[in-house]
């Protein structure tokens, strides 16, 4: 294929593929699933409208919740109901069943996204719609110095497994215990912070890295204490510690105190992956910056612009030169620079500083050439 050829080739893959950058991202993180309501009213008809409203309402604070660092909730005023339907783009009676005048159901509820960005905005509220590949969190605990991990006296364990489901921006995976489980990972490994071995258990749960948890009941002054040392290793964004000690309250059982503590730690790692990823308010206005994309083929931008489709903080591309070394475009986004770089590493993008431009590729491919 000649060069024109090739710049036909993409021309034509720029028109074939939809422009709205982060849509599909934005369908899933806009969207809340599994909103409980029950209403009664005269009419079967009636109390089904009434609770499909009154499920708005909850969708919306879930929504915030998944949005919103704790932080910065108090800057977003309660909406009324009519603001709230405003916002909604549509629902889904996901379950239902009713008795004579009563509707109970289960609906899903979408979210416009330009709509709820601009209100956050307005009120100088920072937020997050960047969501993470799930990490694997693997809760050690530690007695008398030695590390538990598979054992069933390890209620740090069975407090993270009870946890269930999440409905955050940070999705985790807890492992089972299974024989291989045990077989790829004990818990000397665990508390080393074995890379090699983490990674294929993460690998098993199609997680990306994981978090150690390393739990350890001591007593200070009379006071017994949990004391949790956090490890977040092989992610898609640097590895991190923190540590959080908690009192343990007057008549707690140990089975109350740690399912108390699993509930705090899994808030805890979704707000540090808000702050990361935080747009708006006072986390940076974002900007334009150029960047070259290796292309050495039609299939090569096409994967890159997929990718790129998935990164919320990516606003706008504009390609201003191709050729058979890639692409030369202005990226808009939403943020700091950081963020947008933490953004496309869970897409698979690095963006690394290259010059007065950057570049922009798959991960673990060669670095691009400069567009021609």
């Amino acid at each position: 294929m000649g060069l024109r050829g090739f710049v036909l080739a993409m021309l034509l893959a720029l028109a074939a593929t939809p422009p709205a950058y982060a849509q599909r991202a934005a369908d899933d993180v806009f969207a809340v699933r599994g909103v409980d309501v029950d209403r009664a009213a005269g009419t079967a008809a009636l109390a089904r409208d009434q609770a499909v409203a009154d499920g708005q309402r909850v969708a919306w604070r879930r929504l915030v919740e998944r949005l919103v660092p704790v932080a910065q909730r108090g800057d977003l005023p309660a909406l009324p109901a009519n603001r709230v339907a405003e916002l909604v783009d549509s629902f889904e009676i996901e379950s239902e069943r009713g008795t004579g005048t009563r509707w109970i159901g289960r609906v899903a509820y979408r979210f416009q996204p330009e709509r709820v960005r601009a209100l956050l905005r307005a009120r100088q509220v920072a937020y997050a719609e960047t969501r993470a590949r799930a990490i694997l969190v693997v809760p050690v605990m530690i007695e008398d110095g030695v590390p538990k991990l598979w054992e069933d006296e390890n209620l740090w364990k069975r407090a993270w497994i009870g946890l269930g489901p999440d409905d955050g921006l940070q999705p985790r995976r807890v492992p089972e215990g299974t024989l291989e489980d045990i077989a790829t990972l004990d818990a000397a490994q665990a508390d080393a912070g074995d890379r090699a071995a983490l990674r294929r258990l993460a690998e098993v749960y199609q997680a990306q890295g994981a978090i150690i948890a390393r739990a350890r009941i001591d007593t200070v002054e009379g006071q017994t204490l949990i004391v949790v040392g956090f490890e977040r290793i092989g992610a898609r964004a640097e590895d991190a510690r923190w540590q959080v000690v908690e009192p343990v309250r007057p008549r707690e059982t140990p089975e109350t105190v740690f399912r108390r503590l699993a509930q705090q730690a899994a808030l805890g790692i979704e707000e540090r992956w808000k702050a990361e990823v935080l747009v708006g308010g006072t986390a940076g206005a974002g900007g334009t910056l150029r960047a070259t994309i290796q292309a050495e083929d039609v299939r090569d931008w096409v994967a890159v612009r997929a990718r790129l489709a998935d990164v919320a903080a990516v606003r706008r591309i504009d390609v201003l030169a191709m050729g058979r070394g890639g692409l030369l475009v202005d990226i808009d986004y939403d943020g700091a620079v950081e963020t947008l770089r933490t953004a496309m590493a869970q897409r698979d993008l690095t963006l690394s500083a290259a010059g007065d431009t950057w570049r922009l590729a798959i991960a673990g491919q060669a670095a691009p050439a400069r567009a021609r």
